[in-house]
């Protein structure tokens, strides 16, 4: 119980820390300053924790870094886009 508390904390903190930036990405035309070996990196370790999440059964850490996984993909997605 408590381990599917502290993964769900640890995956809503993590998202509240990078939604902004994705909404900011879709609203601009011009993505200087956005690090695109930072994203990648932050990709790696959503999957690496989805993983983890399937391996030992707590489907709630699995989802939730799945639905990150979508937004993190999104947004290096924006930044190679609007870099050309």
């Amino acid at each position: 119980m408590i381990v599917d508390v502290l993964g769900a904390v640890a995956t809503v903190g993590l998202t509240m820390f990078y939604i902004p930036q994705v909404l900011t990405m879709h609203r601009s035309k011009v993505l200087h300053g956005f690090s695109l070996p930072a994203w990648i990196s932050l990709l790696v370790a959503v999957v690496c924790l989805s993983t983890v999440g399937l391996l030992i059964g707590l489907w709630s850490l699995m989802a939730a870094n799945l639905v990150s996984m979508v937004a993190v993909t999104y947004a290096i997605v924006q930044i190679i886009r609007k870099e050309r």
